[in-house]
């Protein structure tokens, strides 16, 4: 099961700092009730954050083809 650290806290020999999405076996959590209880300091990341949303297209505008002035040093005046 794919969960995101709240706390810091250690699985799998590592430590696991806020905001790590990491998989966890099922085997390691408990169950009460017939429910399984996750640690205190992990939540479940949904499917929907696991995958990347689509991303719009992009538009790119094309770059001038117009040349800046140069100084007499060589340096562009623009970027200065």
């Amino acid at each position: 099961m794919k969960v995101r650290a709240t706390q810091m806290g250690y699985y799998d020999h590592q430590r696991r700092r806020v905001g790590d999405e990491f998989e966890m076996a099922e085997s390691n959590m408990r169950f009460d009730q017939g429910k399984l209880v996750r640690p205190r300091w992990v939540e479940k990341v949904e499917e929907a954050e696991v995958s990347p949303a689509p991303s719009a297209p992009v538009e790119v505008e094309e770059p001038s083809k117009k040349r800046s002035s140069k100084s007499k040093k060589g340096v562009d005046e623009e970027v200065i």
